[in-house]
């Protein structure tokens, strides 16, 4: 399945057996991280800055902008559902790509 190719998963797959394996304490593992943790806090604001500068255009479209999530958002649930239905999955199945869906 292609969702186990979740970048996330398979950094996870292979650290964690890793650490394990060579006998590293999480502490110590953290602390070796500590500078791709100081990294992704000015990244976060990079990514948002652009995003601030923007607010006027977000305040005055803010109807449209919500109109077109909720339906994008019902769009991928229903298409989503179906598709997993169509391809023989289980309703139990189905059901729980609605929250992922959206």
């Amino acid at each position: 399945n292609i969702s186990l190719l979740n970048p996330l998963l398979v950094a996870m797959a292979i650290i964690i057996p890793l650490l394990l394996v060579l006998h590293i304490p999480y502490a110590r593992y953290f602390a070796g991280s500590q500078i791709l943790n100081q990294l992704l806090q000015p990244a976060v604001v990079a990514l948002a800055l652009p995003l601030y500068e923007q607010m006027h255009q977000i305040r005055a479209r803010w109807k449209s902008l919500i109109g077109v999530c909720f339906i994008g958002s019902l769009t991928a649930m229903v298409s989503g559902t179906a598709i997993a239905l169509w391809m023989g999955a289980t309703p139990e199945i189905a059901a729980t790509i609605l929250p992922k869906s959206v």
